[in-house]
């Protein structure tokens, strides 16, 4: 197949991929606002643009996939892309992991002395935290795994990752 025949079917893809998104978020944002409480969301809403901060941890792995991946293919060195993507999606899982543990180790801190929040939020916006920290992780190694089947220029399994 082609790169100009997998065009169409690859735009579609990610055209669903996109509206799936938004669908989500559309249903899904009222639904955590209504359940957390406007204040309780709002700190949740805090962390999570924290949690997004930290995505530089990729370290470029995730574009370096997407570059490399498709320039192994062509010359048939399956070995090398193999080797690749094992090295970067471990060097990326080690980061994520590092970044999510300093963020726990650190939010008692950050929570408690550096935020002033109100006593009966304490708990509640430490929780938050450590979700953002686990969040933290799981979208940095989401962001390299998704790379190598974007690399392949093969949306299909994008879609399914």
């Amino acid at each position: 197949m082609s790169s100009t025949s997998r065009l169409p079917k690859n735009v579609l893809y990610s055209f669903a991929l996109q509206v799936l998104m938004v669908g989500i978020q559309f249903f899904w944002v009222p639904y955590l606002m209504h359940s957390m409480g406007r204040e309780e969301y709002g700190i949740f809403a805090l962390f999570l643009t924290i949690s997004w901060s930290f995505l530089f941890l990729d370290m470029g792995v995730g574009s370096a996939l997407m570059k490399f991946i498709p320039e192994f293919v062509e010359r048939g060195e399956k070995d090398n892309l193999v080797h690749f993507a094992r090295t970067g999606t471990t060097m990326a899982a080690g980061a994520a992991l590092l970044g999510a543990l300093v963020v726990a180790v650190l939010s008692p801190i950050f929570v408690l002395v550096t935020l002033n929040i109100p006593t009966d939020l304490r708990f509640p916006t430490l929780y938050t935290v450590l979700v953002a920290a686990l969040g933290l992780g799981l979208n940095v190694i989401w962001i390299t795994l998704a790379s190598i089947p974007r690399g392949l220029k093969d949306f299909r399994i994008y879609f399914i990752v």
